[in-house]
C-alpha cells in the first residue's frame, strides 16, 4: 500500500482520504448547529482512476422499490474484495531496514567465545488451531509463521522484491545452548522483553499467491456448469464456497487446506510446477436443494501427481441444514490427519482426534462416490492416451446427479 503511495499519485490521495474526509467534517461540525452537523463515516476510494476487474463477496440489496413493471434496482453491499486484476504501478519494490541481519562470527579473534542461548518455545505437535489473545508476544521466541493461500491481487506475480539490511557480525562461533521456553498463549502484537509477554508466541500471518487452479479441479469446476443446467429445472442452486483464504477462478470460490495440521504432517500440503510449497486446493460446492432451506455438498480434493484411490465426496448434515465454516474446516483437519477423506470407521492414533471426529459424524452424513472410468485407447503413447482419457464433464455431471438421486434419503 505504502509502495503505490510512493509510486502513483491516485494512490496517495487515496491513502490520505479518509483522514482527510473525517478532518474535514469534524472541524465543519464544530461550527455548526445539530441540524446542520453531518455523521463522522470513512470515506474510502481505490488507488486508481481507471477501471480494473474486481470478484466480490457481500450481501445484495435493493436499492430501490418495484416500479409499476416490476423492475427493481439492486446492489451488493461488498465485505471482501476477492480478486483484483489492476497492476501496481511498479515491478520492483525495494525495503531498506536499520534492523541488522546478524552473521555467525569470524573464526577466532574478535568473532570468538559462546553465541547467545536461543530460546525454543515447546509446542504440542498436533496444534492446528490458534486463539489469538492480546498480549505482547515474548521478543525471545522466534515468531510463528502462518500462510495464507490466494490469487487475490494477481499483479504481485513477478514483483520483485528486496530487503537491504546492514549486517553484523555475531558475538561467538561456539554453539550456543538453549532454553525451552513453555508457550501459555498466541499473539499477532509485537515481541516485548516486559514479564507479561514471557511465553507469549508470537504468530505473523503472510499472503503468498497460488498462480492456478490445480488442472484435476478446473475440470471439476466445468462439470459443475454442466450440473447446474441438468438442476435447473429442479431449481436447484449450486455455488461454490471457501474459508478465510483460497482462490477465485471466474467466478468460482476454491478453498485450501489449512497450513498447520500438527507440525509434523505434510501430506495435506503440495509443491507446484514453480517449485514452491503450498496445502492442497479443494472444490467445496454447495446445493440448495431447491425453494426448501436444504442443502448437500460435493467435494473433490486436490490430488498429488500419480496419486490415485480418491473421491468425490458426497456429505449433508442429518437434517439438512446449511453447512457452517467451522464444520468444514474440521473436516479439512481430520482428512489431513487420516491422510484421505474420514470415515466413521477410522481408528485414531490420539484421543482428542477420535473425539472430534465422533462429533463431526454426529452432525453429518458421508459418501464416497468414485469417479466414473474411463477407456484407456490402445495403441497410443501415454501423452497421447492421457490426453484422451480425460473425464468428459457433463458426463461426469449425470454420473454424480444420479448418485445423488440414488444416496439421498429424501426425495430430490
Amino acid at each position: 500500500m505504502l509502495a503505490r503511495a510512493v509510486a502513483l499519485p491516485a494512490a496517495k490521495s487515496s491513502l490520505f482520504a479518509s483522514h482527510q474526509h473525517l478532518a474535514s467534517t469534524q472541524a465543519n461540525n464544530a461550527t455548526s448547529n445539530e441540524d446542520s452537523k453531518r455523521p463522522l463515516v470513512i470515506k474510502a476510494g481505490f488507488p486508481f482512476t481507471d477501471t480494473t476487474q474486481l470478484y466480490v463477496s457481500g450481501k445484495r440489496m435493493p436499492l430501490t422499490n418495484k416500479n409499476k413493471e416490476g423492475q427493481q434496482q439492486w446492489a451488493v453491499f461488498v465485505m471482501e474484495i476477492l480478486v483484483c486484476t489492476h497492476s501496481l504501478g511498479f515491478s520492483s519494490l525495494v525495503l531498506e531496514s536499520d534492523d541488522p541481519f546478524v552473521e555467525s562470527g569470524a573464526s577466532g579473534g574478535a568473532g570468538g567465545g559462546v553465541r547467545p542461548p536461543q530460546h525454543k518455545p515447546l509446542l504440542d505437535d498436533d496444534e492446528d488451531e490458534y486463539e489469538l489473545e492480546d498480549l505482547p508476544a515474548d521478543q525471545r521466541l522466534a515468531r510463528l509463521v502462518v500462510r495464507s493461500y490466494t490469487n487475490q491481487f494477481s499483479a504481485f506475480e513477478g514483483v520483485e522484491f528486496e530487503h537491504r539490511r546492514p549486517r553484523v557480525v555475531g558475538g561467538g562461533n561456539r554453539p550456543s545452548s538453549q532454553i525451552e521456553v513453555p508457550v501459555n498463549a498466541f499473539t499477532v502484537e509485537d515481541g516485548s522483553h516486559a514479564n507479561d509477554a514471557e511465553g507469549n508466541q508470537g504468530v505473523s500471518a503472510f499472503q503468498n499467491r497460488v498462480a492456478q487452479v490445480n488442472r484435476d479441479l478446473s475440470l471439476f469446476l466445468e462439470m459443475l456448469r454442466h450440473l447446474r443446467a441438468a438442476t435447473a429445472k429442479r431449481d436447484w442452486q449450486v455455488v461454490t464456497r471457501r474459508l478465510n483464504d483460497g482462490l477465485v477462478q471466474n467466478g468460482e470460490l476454491i478453498a485450501v487446506f489449512p497450513e498447520k495440521v500438527g507440525k509434523k504432517r505434510t501430506w495435506h500440503k503440495v509443491i507446484d510446477p514453480d517449485g514452491n510449497e503450498r496445502t492442497r486446493q479443494v472444490v467445496w460446492a454447495e446445493t440448495r436443494l431447491g425453494v426448501e432451506e436444504e442443502y448437500v455438498y460435493l467435494m473433490e480434493m486436490e490430488l498429488k501427481p500419480g496419486e490415485t484411490g480418491q473421491c468425490t465426496l458426497l456429505l449433508y448434515k442429518h437434517d439438512f441444514s446449511r453447512l457452517e465454516d467451522k464444520t468444514f474446516a474440521e473436516l479439512l483437519v481430520l482428512t489431513a490427519v487420516q491422510n484421505r477423506w474420514p470415515d466413521r470407521h477410522n481408528k485414531w492414533v490420539k484421543n482428542d482426534h477420535h473425539k472430534r471426529a465422533k462429533v463431526l459424524f454426529e452432525q453429518v452424513q458421508i459418501h464416497r462416490i468414485n469417479h466414473p472410468s474411463v477407456p484407456k485407447p490402445k495403441g497410443e503413447d501415454k501423452q497421447s492416451a492421457s490426453a484422451t482419457t480425460k473425464l468428459n464433464p457433463k458426463s461426469w455431471s449425470g454420473v454424480l446427479l444420479s448418485k445423488i438421486d440414488e444416496l439421498l434419503p429424501v426425495p430430490a
